[in-house]
């Protein structure tokens, strides 16, 4: 079961992969900021999964946690959250803030030191020039954002990125929220590529993160006797990683 769930999330990650890709377009590199209605509804979790899904395609990926508040992405890659964002924003960074991963072609930027202002360094003039340097770098940037109920952050990010996709958890996501919240974006200069449906069971599995419907039992394999060196994709839901760890929000 286990082995037939890991099938099914690499599925689902290519799936989203692709769907992000066709509805961003060709132009530039993809600049992307995941966020969700409000916390616990596994943005973050998602977000760097499909940053481990870009990058296995051999695209130069960089995953940024821009949550300043409560980010939490570090964990999940076993990674350091500072020196991070926030401590290049205030140019108090001892040492480089991009961070190598496991992955190849995946770099990481931890959110950095917290306190009461750090909210404030997304919109300043060094974010947007920081950003503007990163996007000659990268082919896809993936920014995980706070909730778009924790403030304005998420819309600033946005607004820099250029796109948002935003996360909705099925059963626990409150839809009044949801609609409120995309109403406001309706009137901003960003463009939200979609929502992600996520926690849909498939063929009774408990969890899954899906854009459509996948078919179990289909999922791509080698051949016993060919030995290919890429292998399969390794997301980290491969490793085990749960929801309550990887929660960010």
């Amino acid at each position: 079961a286990g082995e037939e769930n890991a099938s099914q999330l690499i599925e689902a990650f290519r799936e989203l992969r692709i769907t992000l890709g066709f509805a961003y377009g060709s132009a530039g590199p993809m600049t992307l900021v995941v966020t969700s209605p409000s916390q616990s509804e596994g943005k973050t979790l998602i977000t760097t999964n499909l940053a481990v899904a870009f990058a296995e395609m051999g695209r130069r990926t960089l995953l940024i946690d821009a949550d300043t508040r409560r980010g939490d992405a570090h964990r999940l890659l076993g990674l350091e959250r500072t020196p991070g964002l926030t401590d290049y924003l205030r140019d108090r960074s001892s040492g480089e803030v991009i961070q190598f991963t496991k992955y190849d072609h995946l770099h990481f930027i931890g959110s950095g030191t917290r306190s009461s202002t750090t909210p404030e360094l997304l919109a300043s003039q060094r974010m947007g020039q920081f950003f503007g340097t990163l996007k000659r770098a990268y082919d896809v940037i993936l920014i995980d954002s706070p909730p778009l109920a924790a403030g304005g952050d998420a819309v600033l990010l946005s607004a820099l990125a250029g796109n948002m996709a935003i996360v909705i958890r099925s059963g626990s996501t409150e839809k009044p929220l949801t609609l409120a919240k995309l109403e406001g974006l309706s009137r901003l200069p960003i463009r939200v590529l979609g929502a992600i449906l996520n926690d849909v069971s498939a063929s009774g599995s408990s969890y899954g993160y899906y854009s459509s419907s996948y078919l179990p039992g289909y999922e791509a394999s080698d051949e016993p006797d060919i030995e290919t060196a890429a292998g399969q994709p390794r997301l980290l839901a491969d490793a085990g990683v749960d929801e309550a760890g990887g929660q960010a929000s």
